[in-house]
C-alpha cells in the first residue's frame, strides 16, 4: 500500500479527538472539541477539533492538520512512526509488510 493511500485510510478510520485526548485534555464543546493548544502559551482552549471534517486548527497560533500531523509534531515523530502512533491510539490494524 502507497503512503497517501495508507495514511488516508488510517485517517478515514480514526477519530481525531480520540487521538488528540491521549496527548492533551480535550473537552466536547457543542458538535467539536476544543483544548489548550501545546504549540504556543495557551491558558484559555483555542484548539478546535472538528470530528466530520477529520481536522484540528488553533485560532491564536494558526498550527492545524489531521491526527497524523498532530502526532508528527506534538511528538517528534516521523510520517510513518505518526501513522503507526494514529493506527495503535484507534485500533487499526496495519498490513504487516509496509517498512
Amino acid at each position: 500500500m502507497e503512503r497517501e493511500s495508507l495514511g488516508e485510510y488510517v485517517l478515514h478510520k480514526a477519530d481525531i479527538a480520540k487521538t488528540l485526548s491521549a496527548y492533551l485534555d480535550v473537552r466536547k464543546k457543542g458538535s467539536a472539541f476544543v483544548a489548550i493548544c501545546p504549540f504556543h502559551n495557551d491558558t484559555n482552549p483555542s484548539l478546535s477539533i472538528n470530528p466530520q471534517k477529520n481536522i484540528f486548527k488553533c485560532f491564536v497560533c494558526g498550527v492545524g492538520g489531521n491526527a497524523i500531523t498532530f502526532v508528527m509534531k506534538f511528538a517528534h515523530l516521523s510520517y510513518w512512526e505518526a501513522l503507526a502512533k494514529v493506527a495503535q491510539l484507534n485500533g487499526i490494524e496495519l498490513p504487516k509488510d509496509i517498512s
